[in-house]
């Protein structure tokens, strides 16, 4: 089909839903995970201690707006920093004086340091102006303010940004002039909205944001000797562009939606019960190359191809229902972000985040996907949690009698699914393998081995595994020469429990025998292109049984075990 043009929006844009603000349902995604951060400092507590949190009065002129504001000071002290020693630094370095007008809390000031912070974290409070002295030398300083763009240099304690006009601090430089740069650098980072810490500039060099709509929440300054080393990384100190994301949706009665934003995108209903029938996604950086694939799981046909980059992926006119996606970046972007997701499904509301192509909805419930939130973030953040009690992915199988399978037997899958999927992604191996070797070798959990020993996967007795004992028991081999299958007795794996066992088999696959670490490398996902590949490899390595691989293909074809890949 053809689909309208997307526009990118240069703001963060607003959600599809028009909801409450307090709705537990609201499309409104909760984008400042990174600002559970906390500036941690011992100094401070310290300084309370040795009593330097007074409050002092006095007149700031800012030279840039011309006004006039009475400073009620707060000393907040030394912050730590991360790897900093501190000791002797207060006698070895120049020291900084920091003060900082922050949204609703006025002027705020540090005591001299060779390390100062300013800000918060967590509020969601700009950072509006600020200003900076140094012993022994002179310090220039240039912001960059919401809706001005740079400001020229100031130095010295005057005020950089503005006060009273509730603009924002986007921002900053910070120079030192010739005398202590010659034997000193100038290091400084700032707590981004939705970004956190960016990594520290140095000597001049812009940390923050602009063009993106961005406070700054949070200051650090730190002077080190010149050729030190940096407080921290250096890579991304500022971003002049960040990804946009752009999102069509095909809704029931409804019909088209588009919506775009930065960093962040939600689109389709809740509370109404309409269905997702159909998605495009599209990312644009300019700075930055790679893009989105993303494929959707929906009603009959099961998991489409991957598209990209504005490609459709669902259905138009068959009210068919979208049931799951997957959603990952490509190139550049993918080594720069994570990309996390989640949806909104009929029943269960929304489900846990879950990030970078790994599956989000529901297989084999009938449950349609009604909305879904989508968030880039820098990588190495904390990872996004709803904390809602939900998973991000719920599946199940259902009986077939013309394949002769039974509801006993999709029971058993079914009980163990999310235990499969969890060691799969932890492992990088196939799900649907793991199930089906654990329903073919414990005969759907019926097996002796499995019922006394909660041995699912004929696991031969190995030290220094997981396993809580050992249970000996009779098995079959293949007589490859003569053709024929014999019994002997081995001593087997004891486990606790399903979870337990099936670790134990994650594990064996990855490291393999004590004779040969890679005995099973043929069925790792990185060295295949489908669960095929891995039950071929695992013929002659893991079972003597000449149709082993067979038998695990029928499983996983009749049971559409694939799915949760």
């Amino acid at each position: 089909m053809n689909l309208p043009y997307l526009i990118f929006a240069e703001s963060e844009s607003s959600f599809v839903e028009q909801q409450s603000a307090t709705s537990e349902d609201s499309l409104s995604p909760p984008l400042n995970n990174s600002d559970l951060e906390t500036i941690s400092s011992e100094s401070i507590e310290q300084g309370s201690e040795n009593g330097i949190n007074k409050s002092t009065d006095f007149e700031v002129q800012d030279s840039t707006h011309g006004t006039t504001e009475t400073r009620n000071t707060h000393i907040m002290g030394e912050s730590s920093l991360d790897g900093t020693e501190k000791e002797d630094l207060a006698t070895t370095l120049p020291l900084i004086k920091l003060s900082s007008h922050i949204q609703s809390y006025g002027w705020q000031e540090t005591s001299a340091s060779s390390v100062v912070s300013a800000g918060t974290i967590g509020e969601g409070k700009r950072l509006e102006a600020l200003s900076l002295s140094v012993t022994g030398g002179k310090i220039e300083y240039s912001a960059h303010v919401q809706s001005y763009g740079w400001q020229e240099y100031v130095s010295d304690g005057e005020v950089a940004g503005s006060f009273g006009q509730g603009k924002r601090l986007e921002a900053i430089k910070i120079r030192l002039s010739e005398e202590l740069e010659k034997k000193y650098d100038i290091y400084y980072r700032v707590h981004v909205q939705t970004l956190g810490w960016l990594d520290w500039a140095s000597n001049g060099e812009p940390a923050g944001t602009a063009s993106i709509a961005k406070r700054i929440e949070s200051l650090q300054v730190s002077i080190v000797a010149k050729n030190n080393p940096a407080p921290g990384k250096i890579d991304n100190p500022f971003y002049a562009s960040l990804p946009k994301l752009s999102l069509f949706t095909h809704i029931q009665s409804q019909g088209n939606k588009s919506t775009s934003g930065i960093l962040n995108v939600s689109g389709g209903t809740t509370g109404i019960a309409k269905r997702m029938e159909g998605i495009s996604l599209a990312v644009f950086d300019p700075l930055l190359s790679g893009g989105i694939e993303y494929r959707v799981h929906v009603q009959s046909y099961g998991w489409q191809p991957y598209h990209s980059n504005g490609g459709f992926a669902g259905t138009s006119g068959e009210s068919k229902r979208l049931e799951a996606i997957q959603i990952r970046l490509t190139g550049e972007l993918a080594t720069s972000y994570d990309i996390y997701y989640r949806t909104h499904i009929q029943k269960k509301g929304w489900t846990e985040w879950t990030q970078n192509d790994e599956p989000s909805g529901s297989l084999g419930l009938a449950y349609r996907m009604e909305a879904i939130q989508i968030v880039i973030q820098a990588k190495n953040l904390p990872a996004l949690s709803s904390n809602n009690g939900n998973i991000a992915f719920y599946g199940k199988v259902k009986a077939d009698s013309s394949l002769g399978t039974t509801p006993k037997q999709a029971d058993f899958i079914n009980e163990h699914i999310s235990t499969a999927r969890e060691l799969g992604q932890k492992y990088k191996l196939y799900p649907s393998v793991l199930l089906a070797q654990a329903c073919l070798e414990s005969s759907y959990g019926t097996s002796a081995l499995a019922k006394n020993a909660q041995n699912y996967f004929g696991l031969k007795y190995r030290n220094n595994e997981d396993a809580i004992g050992i249970y000996p028991s009779e098995t079959q081999e293949w007589d490859e020469e003569n053709g024929i299958y014999y019994n002997v007795i081995a001593d087997f794996s004891k486990y606790k429990d399903f979870q337990n066992s099936a670790q134990g088999y994650s594990k064996r696959i990855r490291n393999g025998v004590s004779w040969d670490s890679l005995r099973y490398q043929g069925v790792w996902r990185e060295n295949t292109s489908s669960f095929k590949d891995a039950t071929k490899a695992l013929t002659n390595t893991y079972a003597t049984d000449p149709n082993y691989g067979t038998k695990l293909n029928t499983l996983i074809s009749n049971w559409r075990l694939y799915d949760f890949d």
